[in-house]
């Protein structure tokens, strides 16, 4: 049954901050404090459906963690957006989407963390990317393959943590399932450090103080 309104996305960020609570990661501390520390009343923003969220009809089969089954109670109530702060290539726009339930352009406005989820369908590669924000992914959905700076792709099946400290190079991609991530960003949460490219050129925008 799928909970309605702000109710149902009270109670995904109380499950939230519960199973961040026990991890051992340190941007998972900040982000319960800022989970802790939320207004009463969310900002308004109205309820947006992109292409990739047409893969809850394959995660609500599958809906095991509770995390999971609580996020998906409230997925209705939630503003999706493409991902990649205007960044990301035009031929993923339909493969990818992340809604930011905390943050800056949140339903809670918090100006030292984002927190929300993640959807990547099947078969998608998310381009190596790179910002200033200390971030950590937990998965809820799907066995992806992830990599950090030129080490090689590995599988994190769910309930597996993944950082990625700041300015390291990330890349995630999907293969037979698609992915359901809660992501959070601490630190600077700037998006406009948030890059695109290879090595190179990402430490050539290092250089120049970006």
């Amino acid at each position: 049954m799928e909970t309605t309104g702000q109710a149902g996305i009270n109670e995904f960020l109380i499950a939230a901050r519960e199973r961040l609570s026990d991890s051992t990661f340190k941007p998972a501390k900040t982000l319960c404090q800022a989970l802790h520390d939320l207004p009463q009343v969310p900002i308004e923003k109205p309820a947006r459906y992109l292409p990739a969220c047409s893969l809850f009809a394959s995660v609500e089969v599958c809906r095991g963690d509770p995390l999971l089954r609580s996020f998906l109670r409230c997925r209705h109530q939630l503003p999706w957006r493409i991902p990649g702060f205007g960044k990301l290539p035009a031929a993923l726009k339909q493969q990818l989407a992340v809604t930011e339930i905390v943050g800056p352009q949140g339903l809670f406005y918090s100006s030292s963390v984002r927190l929300g989820i993640l959807l990547q369908l099947s078969h998608t590669a998310y381009p190596r990317h790179r910002h200033a924000a200390d971030e950590l992914y937990l998965v809820l959905h799907g066995h992806a393959r992830w990599s950090v700076d030129d080490g090689g792709l590995k599988r994190k099946p769910p309930g597996t943590y993944i950082h990625h400290q700041p300015f390291v190079l990330h890349t995630i991609q999907t293969d037979e399932e698609p992915l359901v991530a809660l992501w959070g960003w601490v630190g600077d949460i700037d998006g406009s450090t948030y890059t695109m490219g290879t090595a190179a050129s990402v430490a050539g925008h290092s250089r120049k103080g970006n």
